[in-house]
């Protein structure tokens, strides 16, 4: 169908396919390891809409952008509201305090549209996994709106002025916007992903389309448009399926699904072909008319199964999760999207109540939010014994590093005895920190005096790093600033490692599917991540390491870390009681052990070689059955799925000490 036409079925299958790729990514199942791109898919659709609806008005006279905002509440804040206050009720269920009073304030967020700028600047390596987050998704929403609140203002003003550089304008702001998100993917990829700046050509690209408002092609020209169409739809899926997690992005993998939406909305506009008719068929069509409220719903179904489940959810869990949200959109879209939409005409009142009503929904969830947040999450849906469970000890300037927990900088801070000369240096990351409150005691035990370097995230191994990491700017440096804190301190004579090794060795976290959650690393030789690529580059940055130390005389010790756990155990600990559910919490060390075995392997020539010698934190948490995930008095002894708590790591010190010795 020709631009100007009116309904546009295929762009309602092009939103079928975008919300397809997105659920089917985040619900894990097989095949579209890129389907976070079904994002970028609407952006475009959504630029070259609202600029075909706003041209229009502007050029018939009917522009008014009141009515333009009025339209934009009633699309989007009544099916929102609904799945706000759902995810609410459902919260005050399964969420901690802590998590349902940050939860609180996402959905302020949320409502103000600025949840990409709450995201963006919160994002840290301690920041909740987003499997915790129930409005994560909702970033996507504020990027559109925070565009709508510019661009309206800005084309009504350049076609009342500047007419004849509106275009040459609008290009000029796309190549910005693209150009910023490829800096900034390189520089800081968290906020070239959240904010609308680095977004913004994405949906201006959808902008220009509808500007040159291409016509239908004559008959013998139909092929163009045709070959367009496949083009586009190869551009999408191929990136649906061939990206990852891991691939740089936006940057300029955004690129592919961005052009190859251009390139279907196109061949639309030119006259159609194979992929038009496929993306106009009724099943595609049913799809993306609700898929508005499907993108809604389904991620707070999805993690609000993850808490119920504990364990990762089963394949038939998660496919039943999957029918539910189809079920809640279906009806969500009919009863509630529609009839805001579209109200009876005739009615009396105010001259835009939309915006009426959409301040008060502002106010209404802006006040149960302050609730949620300033009660700290309603601690009292859970019993004194269950709330013992979910504290962690406060920081209490006991514990190094307690007063430099800026994980954007290299924390550097005394450990062990009290006087004496620096013998030791600790090089870690996350898990040298959490490590901390019982390797501190150990050593002071021992009457050893060193120093803790690190950052959280960054590999403690010369020449590795993580691929895609949020601030990829840090982790280089820590290498040779470990160096030169050795050879500034030359009583230092034992360099002890620390660092979640597993994971780095081998990209795979522990009781995740291989095509979760996978953390790849790159060297100088190995630039491009890859699966397969780990355990090489891994193994030469460990040689690396080793030789550069040995070369100093130094004592290499690898301290392994605690095992994972698998899930969030005070969580855990915590939904069992209230489910009244007999799960077995612990993991086996057998289970363990089977997936620590690749890493071990890396380590034993060089163990055998007298290269480094190795300390196992599992043989101090584990018998031969289990590996115990509390305290002997009952409480967690992890504050999530890897990192041991203060009360673990305490317990710890007098096994640490012995080992140690």
């Amino acid at each position: 169908m020709v631009q100007g036409s009116g309904y546009r079925p295929d762009i309602d299958g092009l939103r079928a396919i975008a919300v397809a790729l997105v659920v089917l990514f985040h619900a894990g199942l097989p095949g579209p390891s890129g389907g976070f791109i079904g994002v970028d898919v609407f952006f475009v659709i959504s630029g070259y809409l609202i600029t075909s609806i706003l041209l229009r008005e502007m050029r018939d006279g009917s522009y008014s952008l009141a009515r333009f905002y009025e339209r934009r509440i009633r699309r989007i804040f009544p099916a929102l509201v609904v799945v706000l206050l759902a995810t609410t009720a459902a919260g005050l269920a399964v969420l901690t305090p802590d998590q349902l009073a940050a939860y609180g304030r996402s959905m302020l967020a949320t409502m103000l549209f600025v949840s990409n700028f709450y995201l963006g600047m919160t994002a840290n390596y301690f920041s909740p996994d987003a499997e915790t987050q129930p409005l994560l998704h909702t970033w996507s929403l504020a990027v559109e709106e925070q565009f709508y609140i510019v661009f309206p203002v800005m084309l009504a003003l350049l076609m009342r002025w500047l007419p004849r550089r509106l275009k040459p304008v609008i290009w000029g702001l796309t190549l910005a916007s693209f150009a910023a998100c490829l800096v900034l993917t390189g520089l800081r990829p968290t906020l070239a992903f959240y904010l609308a700046p680095t977004r913004a050509w994405e949906l201006l690209a959808g902008s220009l389309l509808a500007l040159h408002a291409p016509r239908a092609l004559p008959a013998g020209r139909r092929w163009i448009a045709q070959g367009l169409g496949l083009a586009g739809l190869a551009l999408i899926l191929g990136a649906g399926v061939g990206l990852t997690a891991q691939t740089p992005f936006p940057g300029w993998a955004a690129a592919l699904p961005v052009l190859g939406s251009v390139a279907l909305i196109l061949a639309g506009s030119l006259g159609g072909g194979p992929a038009t008719t496929l993306l106009s068929s009724a099943p595609l069509r049913g799809l993306g008319l609700i898929s508005y409220s499907l993108y809604l719903w389904h991620w707070p179904v999805i993690v609000l199964l993850r808490f119920w489940t504990i364990d990762p959810p089963t394949p038939l869990q998660m496919a039943l999760a999957v029918l539910a949200m189809l079920l809640l959109s279906v009806l969500s879209w009919k009863f509630v999207e529609q009839p805001f939409r579209h109200p009876r005409r005739g009615s009396r009142g105010l001259r835009y109540p939309a915006l009426w009503a959409g301040a008060a929904s502002i106010l209404a969830v802006g006040a149960i939010s302050a609730v949620l947040v300033q009660t700290q999450g309603l601690p009292g849906r859970f019993s004194a014994a269950e709330q013992l469970l979910l504290v962690e000890e406060p920081k209490d300037g006991s514990v190094p590093c307690d007063g430099n927990r800026d994980w954007q900088q290299i924390m550097e801070c005394p450990l062990g005895a009290a006087t004496g000369p620096e013998t030791f240096l600790v090089w870690g990351d996350s898990h040298g920190l959490s490590l901390l409150p019982g390797l501190d005691p150990a050593m002071a035990r021992l009457g050893r005096r060193g120093i803790f370097v690190g950052i959280p995230g960054c590999v403690t191994l010369l020449g590795l790093s993580r691929a895609n990491a949020p601030f990829p700017q840090l982790c280089p440096p820590l290498g040779q600033h470990v160096l030169s804190v050795l050879d500034k301190n030359p009583q230092i004579r034992t360099v002890y490692l620390v660092s979640r090794w597993a994971v780095y060795a081998q990209g795979l976290r522990f009781r995740h599917a291989p095509t979760a959650r996978q953390t790849l690393v790159i060297d100088a030789e190995s630039p491009a991540p890859a699966l397969d690529e780990n355990p090489r580059a891994f193994a030469r940055a460990l040689d690396r390491t080793i030789a550069e130390l040995r070369r100093r005389g130094l004592k290499v010790v690898v301290i392994e870390q605690v095992p994972d756990v698998g899930y969030h155990v005070s969580t855990a600990m915590v939904m069992t009681r209230r489910t009244r559910r007999e799960l077995e919490l612990r993991p086996s060390r057998a289970e363990y052990d089977a997936f620590q075995g690749s890493t071990d392997a890396l380590f034993a020539p060089r163990i055998a070689r007298g290269e480094i010698s190795v300390v196992s934190l599992a043989d101090l948490l584990c018998d031969a059955a289990m590996c115990r995930v509390t305290t002997r008095d009952g409480l967690p002894a992890y504050w999530d799925d890897n990192h041991l708590s203060r009360r673990g790591a305490r317990e710890l010190a007098p096994e640490l000490a012995e080992v140690l010795r």
